[in-house]
């Protein structure tokens, strides 16, 4: 069961009975988003204190996806987000 979807890879989550697959990271934090970005070298300072702002206004939500992830993986409950 397809369970998110995004606009450039469509199977971004999915789950085949109790396992689910994730192609990207809900446990995501302030500090991880700017220990990746720290370092890369394609970007300018502005681009990756954009990505750190921008990343901000989603990390609530990701908590609590990731929270309703390990709760009902934990539970071996169906997960519906």
């Amino acid at each position: 069961k397809l369970l998110y979807e995004g606009e450039l890879v469509k199977n971004q989550a999915f789950r085949v009975g109790n396992a689910i697959g994730l192609q990207f990271h809900l446990e995501m934090t302030p500090e991880l988003i700017e220990t990746w970005v720290k370092d890369e070298k394609n970007l300018t300072k502005d681009e990756k204190e954009k990505i750190v702002a921008e990343a901000e206004k989603y990390l609530d939500e990701l908590k609590e996806n990731c929270k309703k992830l390990v709760d009902a993986f934990l539970s071996l409950k169906n997960f519906n987000p």
